[in-house]
């Protein structure tokens, strides 16, 4: 019982690391741009991931580097629109709308198993599209409510829930922590080759861009991942997809604390029923999060979800 208590405790502290990282990468965004600062991130993480588990990675074989090729590529997808959203929105909304990969799990599984989402899934996604509404549009009518910000983070919520089922379907075949690490590598490799293409590029090697690289590679990687990995030991999946969905409630007090940009009236009540809405479908679902151990940033995701 001690150990589920602590577990709980520091699954706690996880979704804080990772609900703090949103303001990060906010703050980052002023110095660098998307790809290249998701690439400095993703390429010290996945040094410090491979040192960490360097005893399994000596022999990989090759159908393993081709399903890490592919995570890593989703995985890239879905924080390069996660990280371009912050770019025009808050980290409290990119949080939220992230979350609703919760939700996308079950319907893109049953596109993968012809098997129809129970009847709870259904409840959440209707209770999260009514979470999205007050949370996004404005107070009268639909016109200028769903900004370039939020379209970019919905599409890094699609992604994120794509990358939970290939997961799924990857993890029951090949060793995870061998493709924990790939795909991190391939995601950074993915990052730094798009970028000269992708975007014009910026990059301001302060010391505060350095200090907020480390902490997101350092911190809401390669810690919370090992943090989420011993927790899980000790709690059901369930029961850790359901503390997870904490994380946008950080995200949202680190927000409003750092950037004083919170949410107000109608938004409050828009983000409430997106969390209930995660919570809702993550009891019985056994569906990871973006930032679930099989998921690494997942250690997110969604990182950032």
């Amino acid at each position: 019982m001690k150990r589920q208590w602590l577990a709980d405790l520091v699954l706690i502290a996880t979704t804080a690391i990772w609900g703090s990282s949103f303001v990060l990468v906010k703050l980052g965004l002023r110095q660098a741009s998307p790809l290249l600062l998701n690439a400095a991130r993703m390429s010290l993480a996945a040094g410090l991931l491979a040192l960490w588990y360097r005893g399994v990675l000596r022999r990989i074989p090759a159908a393993v580097w081709r399903a890490g090729a592919v995570l890593g590529l989703i995985m890239s997808l879905g924080f390069e629109f996660q990280t371009r959203g912050l770019l025009y929105t808050t980290p409290a909304r990119s949080a939220f709308l992230t979350g609703l990969s919760v939700i996308l799990v079950p319907f893109l599984g049953a596109g993968f198993r012809r098997h129809w989402p129970v009847a709870r899934a259904w409840v959440g996604a209707l209770l999260a599209l009514g979470g999205l509404y007050l949370l996004i549009l404005p107070a009268w009518g639909w016109s200028g409510g769903l900004g370039r910000g939020d379209l970019y983070t919905l599409l890094c919520a699609l992604f994120f829930a794509g990358q939970i089922q290939a997961l799924e379907i990857y993890c029951a075949r090949y060793d995870f922590r061998q493709l924990s690490v790939l795909q991190v590598v391939f995601a950074a490799l993915f990052f730094g080759v798009s970028s000269p293409w992708l975007e014009t590029s910026h990059w301001q090697g302060t010391p505060r861009l350095w200090m907020i690289i480390l902490g997101l590679a350092v911190l809401a990687t390669a810690l919370a991942f090992t943090l989420l990995a011993w927790a899980q030991q000790y709690t059901s999946a369930n029961h850790t997809a359901v503390v997870l969905a904490l994380e946008p409630v950080w995200a949202w007090l680190a927000s409003a604390w750092w950037l004083h940009a919170g949410f107000r009236g109608r938004q409050v009540a828009g983000a409430a029923c997106i969390l209930a809405a995660m919570v809702l479908t993550s009891f019985g679902s056994g569906a990871a999060t973006p930032e679930s151990p099989v998921a690494l940033e997942s250690a997110s995701p969604r990182e950032s979800r």
